[in-house]
């Protein structure tokens, strides 16, 4: 895999651009539309998620879910779907195309130019009631869908108390929620809003179409370049950088308790302070590995394995923030044990406390992870998309060199650099 991607790049026009990677190792074509915007306000985000809810399930040609799946089947068993996200200060609209490659199914390439039609329809082509407003009973649908994830994530309480613990770390209100939006802001979208929101994403984003698979190039930029982008420039508050800066000083604790809970969760954020686009971020990634990125890392092994102080630990990088989190399922009576052997743990790296044969397991695993997502279709176009978003672009052999080049001195540098800044601990409530 490492010698056959081979990407073509076209500027359509000031603010839309296609990246081609041809392959012929897939059975499929995978195409991912990325429309990007400055996250301003949380209602943005709110209906930036709620729009693509409605997306996915409807258009003026295919009106409900029913449709939409009839001409997906219609096009052997084509997939479509949209997710959102968050990364810095961006927040990202994607809609998804999977299809079988059109000389497995003895197709020719009107196939997928019939694939590409049924997405623009999806994108460009909303259900309306009226001129400017969207379909009042597909929004209160996907209204209700989105709410009732909301109310899921809610109530899994890792997952609430990494929310409180991004409120506590992130002080701009448009990005503390997560790309999903906020309940209250939801529940009060109207449907000229809705059609206003999808307006500014389809004329002022930042759009990235990334194709893989065994494709015409040239192509796919003929076609592209009809569909009606709308205005050729970015709207004046996009920003191009996604990379956010933290100022946080000293760790602050927060401790709040929710009934029905039998288990504490402590989670816990630490600054790196890296230049996103140096080397730094190889060396950030191997030691989140060895710090709790992995079951033969330093708080996995010796906090849960050796002293059975909880039940799960994990640590995760998210380099849009710098900030490395440990997450932890613990028993209420050992948590401030357990946040004061998390320190020594950096500690221990930072002072070099560690073996070289976990640095080179750890490299040989992270290097590992990454080939094997090479083979993965979506995973290698989640990968080629990331790359165009953050300009931060790298050939496999290169990466897989970046990694190879961390050495002990390099880990134990960052780990003294490393700063706990919030920690979050949902705790049981006392009867």
């Amino acid at each position: 895999m490492l010698s056959i991607l081979k990407t073509k790049s076209y500027q359509i026009n000031q603010r839309i651009k296609l990246v081609v990677v041809s392959n012929c190792q897939f059975k499929t074509v995978q195409l991912a539309i990325n429309f990007a915007s400055t996250a301003s306000s949380p209602q943005i985000v709110s209906e930036r998620a709620l729009l693509s809810y409605v997306q996915a399930v409807s258009s003026s040609k295919y009106i409900n879910q029913q449709a939409v799946a009839r001409q997906l089947i219609s096009l052997s068993g084509s997939q479509y779907q949209t997710d959102v996200q968050l990364f810095g200060n961006q927040h990202q609209v994607r809609f998804l195309l999977q299809c079988p490659n059109p000389q497995y199914i003895n197709q020719n390439s009107d196939y997928l130019e019939a694939n590409l039609a049924f997405m623009k329809s999806m994108i460009f082509e909303p259900l309306l009631d009226s001129v400017s407003s969207y379909n009042a009973d597909v929004v209160s649908q996907e209204r209700q869908s989105l709410l009732n994830e909301l109310v899921s994530l809610a109530d899994d309480k890792v997952d609430f108390a990494l929310a409180q613990l991004r409120q506590l770390t992130i002080t701009v209100p448009a990005l503390q929620s997560s790309a999903l939006g906020k309940v209250e802001e939801i529940q009060t979208v109207s449907s000229q809003q809705l059609y206003q929101s999808h307006q500014r994403m389809i004329h002022h984003d930042q759009v990235t179409i990334t194709v893989l698979g065994d494709v015409d190039a040239d192509q796919l930029f003929k076609t592209f370049s009809q569909w009606p982008w709308g205005d050729v420039e970015l709207a004046t508050q996009t920003d191009h950088s996604p990379f956010m800066d933290l100022s946080q000083q000293e760790l602050f604790i927060k401790n709040e308790s929710r009934p029905q809970m039998e288990q504490a969760v402590l989670t816990k954020n630490y600054l790196l302070p890296i230049n996103p686009s140096s080397d730094q971020r190889f060396t950030a990634m191997v030691l989140n590995t060895m710090f709790g990125g992995a079951p033969i890392s330093k708080l996995f092994m010796n906090i849960r394995e050796k002293h059975s102080l909880c039940y799960s630990i994990v640590s995760r990088w998210q380099l849009d923030w710098r900030l490395l989190t440990v997450i932890v399922g613990l028993g209420a009576d050992t948590v401030d044990q357990v946040s004061n052997m998390i320190e020594l743990e950096r500690q221990a790296l930072a002072t070099g406390d560690f073996s070289d044969q976990l640095l080179a397991d750890v490299k040989e695993m992270l290097i590992n992870d990454y080939l094997s997502q090479l083979d993965v279709p979506m995973s290698l176009l989640s990968m080629i998309l990331r790359q165009e978003m953050t300009q931060l672009k790298i050939t496999p052999q290169e990466w897989i060199a970046k990694i190879k080049a961390v050495q002990r001195d390099d880990i134990q540098s960052l780990a003294q650099q490393m700063r706990a800044i919030y920690q979050y601990n949902l705790l049981p409530e006392e009867l």
